[in-house]
């Protein structure tokens, strides 16, 4: 997804939006895997464990 095709969304949904940039270690894709199951949450906390 290019940021461009985003931005008039984010524009238009102000209050209500949140952009989170993430990259997977292993595989660059794991992040949207993880959100587009539901489970983007405890795929973020495993990451932020590893890193602190």
């Amino acid at each position: 997804m290019l940021l461009k095709e985003i931005l008039p969304f984010i524009d238009a949904n102000k209050g209500n939006t949140k952009v989170h940039c993430a990259i997977g270690i292993d595989y660059k894709f794991d992040p949207l895997y993880a959100f587009s199951k539901g489970s983007f949450k405890s795929w973020q906390e495993d990451q932020r464990n590893k890193n602190f």
